[in-house]
């Protein structure tokens, strides 16, 4: 699964999101053993009997912009109202995290098929565009720190090899927001200066 922070009252809401059988399970001959018994309610049932509901669920045969238009989508518009939005994947090695958010390579995938931070990327920098047309007053900035939590390890994969790990720390401020510092921080102008930054943590 993979969470998503709501605006809309909820602290959190959860979206479940079942691959397919890759290749080498399907050689092995497995076979799915979660379904989604009713296409029109958030639940999947597990082998015969157990059975567990989220507020989205979406099955193997779900598209990239399916799942972004459903639950993603609304997180960027909120944004724009001056709501914090997170959004965190979960999940084993293998269960479909980096294809669902697109923190791969993306070179040569068609748009459609790309995930949600090159979605969002292009959304969030429309946006932006019609906003400054609209109200010329009104000056857009977007900062993009990008980095990895691995057990107790940080590591900054803007400047991989630049940083060292001990350098990033995690703080508590006095009014308890987390910070994290000594992570490198960019100014993207662009969706295409976003993607960079993307292409270049994801190596």
């Amino acid at each position: 699964p993979w969470v998503v922070g709501a605006p809309e009252g909820d602290t959190v809401r959860v979206a479940l999101r079942v691959r397919p059988l890759i290749g080498k399970e399907k050689i092995e001959r497995c076979s799915e053993c979660v379904k989604i018994p009713n296409p029109k309610r958030p639940q999947v049932v597990i082998g015969n009997k157990r059975s567990f509901t989220y507020d989205y669920v979406y099955g193997p045969a779900s598209s990239q912009q399916e799942v972004y238009r459903g639950c993603t989508h609304p997180l960027v518009e909120s944004a724009f109202d001056g709501y914090n939005a997170t959004v965190v994947a979960y999940g084993q090695t293998g269960s479909g995290k980096t294809f669902t958010m697109g923190s791969g390579n993306n070179i040569g995938i068609p748009f459609e098929d790309q995930g949600l931070i090159p979605t969002v990327a292009k959304e969030m920098f429309q946006k932006i565009e019609n906003l400054e047309r609209e109200r010329p007053e009104v000056s857009v900035s977007v900062r993009v720190e990008f980095m990895e939590i691995y057990g107790e390890e940080m590591r900054d994969l803007l400047e991989p090899s630049g940083i060292e790990e001990s350098e990033i720390t995690l703080r508590t401020l006095e009014n308890g927001q987390l910070v994290i510092l000594g992570c490198k921080s960019e100014i993207d102008t662009t969706e295409d200066d976003m993607l960079r930054c993307l292409e270049r943590g994801s190596i």
